[in-house]
């Protein structure tokens, strides 16, 4: 900080230093944010403030987030809204939390060009399930299961983005809190589709 009151200094040097700190701060709270989640992941305790909140429109509004994020990499996001329009029982914020982390894998690991399309759906017992599909590399099958543990990350990935391999794990506990399930479904080379359902009626986690 003390760069920035140094007469000496240029204003376009300030405006440098002033970018390098903004971009050690984001590193710093990214990497608290990290160390928080990892801790309600041990300790299990993810609490779900549930009020009534429309499906389209946490569809409509995640997807509305990262349309800029999309168009930079010549990505064309698709929605297929909640048919007819409907309301969830749910905590809207963690819902929405875990969209927006299938949402941006998708986007970060797809290739350029592609499209990525967003569902919101009825399932066979009335819940809703929300789908994410991509174009990216996909998930061999060993790994389907693996990704969703804390600071698992895939070989084939871990360098080309960066993380700390929390991101999946904090929204399958998201989800199992809601009384849902998260799962992917994925062929090498074919792309994956991440699923969560969330329950109309809301209920404890599964054992």
């Amino acid at each position: 900080v003390g760069c920035l009151k140094d007469p000496g200094r240029s204003e376009a040097q300030k405006f440098t230093y002033l970018g390098v700190i903004e971009r050690k701060i984001g590193v710093l709270v990214n990497l608290v944010d990290s160390l928080l989640d990892s801790f309600f992941l041990r300790s299990d305790q993810v609490q779900v403030l549930r009020q009534q909140a429309d499906v389209n429109e946490i569809l409509t509004q995640c997807v509305s987030d990262f349309q800029m994020q999309a168009t930079e990499r010549d990505q064309q996001l698709v929605v297929e809204p909640f048919p007819g329009g409907g309301t969830l029982w749910c905590d809207a914020g963690k819902v929405s939390q875990v969209l927006e982390n299938l949402l941006g894998n998708a986007i970060k690991y797809t290739r350029k060009s592609d499209i990525i399309t967003i569902t919101a759906s009825e399932t066979q017992d009335r819940a809703v399930q929300f789908s994410v599909r991509d174009n990216g590399p996909g998930i061999p099958k060993e790994e389907q299961e693996k990704i969703f543990e804390p600071f698992h990350r895939m070989e084939s990935t871990s360098r080309a983005v960066a993380g700390y391999g929390l991101g999946l794990a904090i929204c399958k506990q998201f989800v199992r809190a809601h009384g849902g399930n998260l799962w992917v479904e994925s062929t090498p080379g074919a792309g994956a589709t991440f699923c969560f359902v969330i329950p109309r009626s809301g209920g404890p986690p599964p054992a």
